[in-house]
């Protein structure tokens, strides 16, 4: 299970987000490459209260 997954499960969504922009930056991905990983750590970060799987 991956790193991410994990801290997921264990309810630290908002945690994995900031981590998911920073993978983006550093292969300098073009805006289109980068689009699914932005709207996917944004989505961790506006749910993070609903994203409870450890509860």
């Amino acid at each position: 299970m991956s790193k991410r997954l994990q801290l997921i499960l264990e309810g630290k969504s908002s945690s994995v987000a900031p981590g998911m922009g920073r993978s983006a930056t550093l292969p300098k991905l073009t805006p289109q490459e980068r689009k699914p990983l932005d709207t996917c750590a944004r989505y961790l970060l506006n749910n993070a209260k609903y994203l409870k799987y450890d509860d």
